[in-house]
């Protein structure tokens, strides 16, 4: 037990753990982690408790591209994934160069990593101008392309080299503040908020999500790569939006227009004739009532590779807002 002792709260930063270029690899990064854990556990036998914080830019960034590059083969990572897959790793290395610390010292003490989110606003200026740097700095021609392959921001850093920028909210409370606090005073070393935490935003309405915002979410989940039918109206003119918006082509969207009901069937045609693609088709509640009998046929057939998604806000919305029946069953 340690209640009582002094609490020293230890950043580390996530750029500190890559010394240089040739040494990026995770080998790499645990010995600089090993290297920077001395000090740290010099700082506990002086008397006081110790959580550690780390920072994730680089990391983060590693992940992202990964997913980039296998988008062919897997569903993308989205960034909250990303941040909680960091949180993890390198909470992982502190925790086993901690350990491994403490038996070389005889000492009887234990880290702990806690996977920490912090909520924000959702009104935050941050979304709309990214600030924080990750990954690797890049040549400039090299990190245009991929802004207009992939939809990156990018700027220079500094004079250091051109990298990839995304949001960073200000935090405005440490969802588990109270988890690290009661681990921090019955001895353990705490490794929490890597990264800053990953941020999620309350919501407190009583249908949480509207269509554009449902959109939004489920495209950070397709690939660069995926086909998108969606249905005619508000859908398709949202998800042109989304793809402007975030400086992507529209190759490989269908936006159907003046035919309600059709998205479905037609996405099962392009699915089935693509069949090394995932297809997705974004669909209205008042569109699939009206063509309720093609779900027998998507059904029977079973095409693997293609995904049927309905947003239902109970309206023809795009036809006067006229209701639907849509919230009426399940």
């Amino acid at each position: 037990m340690s209640i009582g002792r002094r609490t020293a709260v230890i950043a580390v930063g996530g750029n500190s753990l890559i010394t240089d270029t040739e040494h990026q690899g995770i080998p790499d990064q645990y010995e600089a982690a090993v290297d920077t854990v001395k000090r740290i556990v010099d700082i506990m036998e002086a008397g006081w408790n110790v959580i550690v914080t780390h920072g994730s830019g680089p990391q983060v960034g590693y992940i992202l591209r990964r997913s980039e590059i296998a988008i062919k083969e897997v569903a993308p990572v989205p960034m909250d994934y990303a941040d909680a897959d960091i949180q993890g790793a390198v909470g992982y290395m502190f925790q086993r160069a901690l350990h491994n610390e403490f038996v070389k010292r005889g000492l009887a003490r234990d880290a702990i990593a806690v996977v920490s989110q912090v909520l924000v606003d959702h009104n935050d200026p941050a979304f709309t101008n990214p600030t924080k740097p990750i990954g690797p700095q890049l040549d400039e021609s090299i990190a245009k392309e991929r802004a207009k392959e992939l939809g990156w921001t990018v700027k220079d850093d500094v004079g250091r080299g051109w990298r990839r920028f995304v949001p960073s909210p200000t935090p405005k409370k440490i969802l588990e503040l109270k988890q690290v606090e009661l681990l921090a005073r019955h001895g353990f070393i705490v490794i929490a908020c890597g990264g800053g935490g990953i941020p999620v935003v309350e919501n407190k309405k009583k249908y949480p999500l509207v269509r554009e915002e449902a959109i939004n979410i489920i495209m950070n989940y397709i690939g660069l790569k995926d086909v998108i039918i969606s249905t005619t109206g508000f859908t398709s003119r949202e998800l042109y939006e989304y793809r402007k918006n975030n400086n992507q082509d529209h190759s490989r969207d269908f936006l159907t227009v003046g035919g309600m009901g059709h998205a479905n069937q037609i996405a099962l045609g392009i699915a089935l004739y693509s069949k090394n693609k995932s297809v997705y088709c974004f669909d209205g509640d008042g569109s699939i009532i009206m063509h309720m009998g093609s779900l027998s046929t998507n059904g029977n057939i079973k095409c693997a590779n293609l995904k049927h998604i309905v947003f239902n806000n109970g309206s023809h919305e795009s036809v006067g807002g006229q209701p639907t029946t849509a919230h009426e069953f399940n």
